[in-house]
């Protein structure tokens, strides 16, 4: 210390620990799980160096498969030597199969019923095998998908669905509710994820969509033919069957703790697709999707979500005319805004000089906040 000029001299003596090893990994109490859908999930080897916190990313992980209780933990042994530790992975098993009936009323879809039945751990593999249906007099659909998330033991993902789904689009004249347009898409999908980085996968997905779009004659028609005076010219134009052939790509990063009941982290997507390779409609659409947790304490998770849409047709239209069809744009409701109808978000029909012209639907804005009891 030096008393005149003011100043101190400090001198950190570092010396380098003993390096600890991991000697062995034991994985216990799995009776239907297969071992290697366990390991898969841990971030240490036998052999490699300790390190304190891929032991907590490895437990993470495995708690998000949700095929195990939530308590558990990964617990450290002493080893054959002061430079050897053990890890055990003693997990319980809980049920990973989900058979759900449920039959309600609504204002709006007047009876619903919706069954679904699902194995997240199919033959304890870890691959996920579901089927959905759910009947309402706004919609009715069936679902069925697949998802293999080690193809051929490698760390791809590789899932697939199937679907059906009828929708009838209505809005309300005074208390009179009156059924605008009627759309069956039937389709499928196939997903295949790669993993960049611990954080960051990126996905590939292709989609094959066949739309068929048909209005009330009795209401909309004149002559036997749509009349754009009554029904407007999007909704004219949308009658007839399409196909929608697209291919999309997603980076997605993810550092949430817990895929199931997250209490901090974080995970955006920021994803495209394309329509056009065939089929009869072509365009461009873009979306992303944020979502952030943080742990508050005494029990309380604060949630914040962000998520946002734009589409871009790539036909030609008439001057001063968006091309994009008016079942491709996007619409909100319920759930995701309470008070409004299903769908009551979303483009309509203004009429101008008994011209019609659709407003809005290009782009979609949502954002969301939560506070969670955990």
């Amino acid at each position: 210390r030096d008393r005149e000029k003011l100043t101190m001299t400090l001198n950190f003596n570092i010396a380098e620990a003993k390096r600890t090893y991991v000697e062995r990994i034991d994985i216990t109490g799995n009776t239907q799980t297969q071992d290697k859908v366990i390991r898969r999930e841990l971030r240490l080897a036998e052999g490699d160096a300790f390190n304190t916190f891929l032991v907590k990313r490895s437990q993470d992980r495995i708690n998000s498969l949700g095929y195990f209780d939530e308590k558990f933990e990964i617990e450290q042994k002493e080893g054959s030597a002061p430079d050897r530790v053990i890890l055990t992975a003693n997990v319980e098993e809980k049920s990973t199969g989900e058979l759900t009936l449920s039959a309600g009323f609504s204002s709006l879809e007047r009876f619903i019923f919706q069954g679904s039945i699902r194995q997240r751990n199919f033959r304890g593999k870890g691959q996920d095998l579901r089927l959905s249906a759910d009947y309402s007099s706004y919609s009715k659909s069936v679902e069925l998908g697949f998802t293999e998330p080690y193809l051929f033991d490698q760390n791809v993902a590789l899932g697939g669905t199937i679907f059906r789904r009828d929708y009838n689009s209505f809005n309300y004249l005074g208390t009179d509710r009156r059924t605008t347009y009627q759309q069956v898409s039937t389709g499928g999908q196939v997903v295949l994820g790669v993993p960049l980085t611990e954080y960051w996968t990126a996905s590939g997905r292709y989609s094959l969509t066949h739309d068929s779009v048909t209005l009330d004659e009795s209401t909309f028609f004149t002559n036997g033919a749509c009349d754009p005076l009554k029904a407007g010219r999007y909704l004219c134009e949308a009658i007839g069957k399409r196909w929608t052939s697209a291919v999309g790509l997603s980076l997605i990063y993810d550092s949430l703790n817990s895929r199931l009941r997250p209490t901090a982290g974080q995970r955006l997507v920021l994803g495209g697709d394309f329509a056009g390779l065939g089929g009869d409609v072509k365009y461009i659409r873009g979306r992303f999707d944020g979502d952030k947790y943080w742990n508050v304490g005494g029990g309380f998770v604060l949630s914040a979500g962000l998520e946002g849409g734009y589409i871009h047709s790539l036909e030609d239209g008439a001057p001063g005319v968006d091309p994009v069809r008016i079942t491709d744009r996007y619409f909100l409701g319920e759930p995701q805004f309470r008070g409004f109808d299903i769908r009551g978000v979303g483009p309509r029909i203004q009429r101008i000089g008994y011209t019609g012209s659709v407003a809005a639907g290009n782009q979609t804005l949502i954002t969301d906040e939560d506070q969670i009891f955990d």
